[in-house]
């Protein structure tokens, strides 16, 4: 489990486990794409301050150690990389959730509507460019789950719960 809302954290069997900080980055890059990057795109981005040449050592080294954790984390070739399906990641999870609260003919349990999801700032221990570009977008997307949570809620009666969500 890989938790990126409220900072990152990644859970093994119940256990915290510490990465370095080239490794944190990456997992969490990987992390919020949809598909495999070009290795190159993402050594760009993520050490964009460096030459190319340094950019793409500094990725192999991040790679090199997320391997030695020894957990199935990411997936790559020698031009793609990816985060591996096996790994679960909370805003994947938010993100999913809330493309259903807004889609009027999905009918998501009552139990699970709760706006605690949706909760979180997004990476606040990092301040790269990238990070500020998916920190809002995904306050966009939150925004707009909990106003359908809101909705929903008013509509099962469930006024308190609804102005929880609504305030968030």
């Amino acid at each position: 489990m890989l938790r990126l809302l409220g900072g990152l954290e990644l859970l093994s069997g119940g256990r915290v486990v510490t990465l370095p900080m080239g490794a944190q980055h990456l997992l969490a890059y990987l992390a919020l794409q949809d598909r495999p990057q070009m290795r190159e795109l993402v050594a760009g981005r993520l050490w964009s301050e460096t030459t190319g040449e340094h950019a793409l050592a500094s990725l192999r080294s991040a790679l090199w150690r997320l391997r030695r954790t020894g957990l199935d984390l990411v997936r790559g070739s020698p031009v793609m990389v990816s985060l591996s399906s096996t790994v679960t990641v909370d805003v994947r999870t938010a993100v999913a959730l809330a493309r259903r609260l807004e889609d009027p003919y999905d009918a998501y349990p009552e139990e699970g509507l709760n706006e605690a999801v949706f909760s979180g700032v997004l990476l606040p221990e990092m301040c790269d460019d990238w990070v500020l570009v998916e920190r809002e977008r995904l306050r966009q997307v939150c925004l707009h789950a909990l106003d359908a949570l809101s909705e929903r809620l008013v509509r099962m009666g469930r006024y308190a719960a609804a102005v929880r969500a609504a305030r968030a």
